[in-house]
């Protein structure tokens, strides 16, 4: 079952830069933008 799992997020994994990663982060930890609303304005489960 997790084996599927795995399959399911490498094939629809999106490729983001580090600055991007970065700058999601600040603004989660900076109380900008929360957790869910990240993942939802930038499409990542």
């Amino acid at each position: 079952m997790s084996q599927g799992k795995d399959l399911w997020r490498k094939r629809f994994h999106q490729k983001v830069n580090l600055e991007t990663k970065l700058f999601v982060v600040d603004q989660i930890l900076s109380g900008q933008i929360s957790e869910n609303r990240a993942s939802k304005k930038y499409d990542v489960p």
